[in-house]
């Protein structure tokens, strides 16, 4: 999560997180407001999305690994997916059982151990992907594209190192018991 509060160079918002150095730190700033504002923009219309789907957020994730596994000539099986969402196996059974009710999956049993069910996206689920966000992702690439190549090598490797960041950030991160502890082991 960026911590950049909204607010004009200078002023109160953008020293609750950085203390003003005075060498140059502006035009930093400047890109980590953009960085949220893209973010908010980009959580909205993530939210827009899966209210045109009819989907909740993991059903969202769930369909796109799933594609993303066909994409790359992998079989994806339930277990797979309950431990790339970090869920329980009855929650995704739950959420596959959605996803099939509502025609954007099918799961058809492991060819070699039947008690393994491997799933895959309907042809009307890439449509309705399709239909929902082709001119989104159209005029997207249009933009990234319209950088010159120094610019896009830059861009890329900032939000890479954002990402970075990020996943070091959540590697990391304490396990819930341990937050969860009293302050002095008491």
């Amino acid at each position: 999560m960026c911590f950049v509060t909204q607010g004009t160079p200078g002023s109160d918002a953008d020293s609750y997180w950085y203390e003003p150095s005075g060498d140059g730190e502006a035009g930093g700033l400047e890109v980590l407001r953009a960085l949220r504002r893209y973010r908010d923009a980009e959580g909205g219309m993530q939210r827009r999305t899966r209210d045109d789907m009819d989907m909740n957020e993991t059903d969202l994730r769930a369909l796109r690994m799933v594609i993303r596994a066909e994409q790359e000539h992998r079989e994806l099986s339930s277990a797979e997916l309950a431990r790339a969402l970090d869920v329980s196996t009855a929650a995704t059974t739950k959420l596959v059982g959605r996803l099939v009710k509502t025609g954007y999956l099918s799961r058809t049993p492991h060819p070699v151990d039947r008690r393994v069910q491997l799933l895959r996206s309907r042809p009307g689920a890439h449509a309705r992907i399709r239909e929902t966000l082709g001119r989104m992702h159209r005029e997207m690439l249009e933009i990234a594209s319209a950088l010159a190549p120094a610019e896009q090598r830059a861009v890329a490797g900032f939000l890479d190192r954002m990402s970075d960041l990020y996943d070091a950030a959540l590697l990391t991160r304490p396990s819930r018991e341990q937050r969860t502890e009293a302050p002095g082991g008491a």
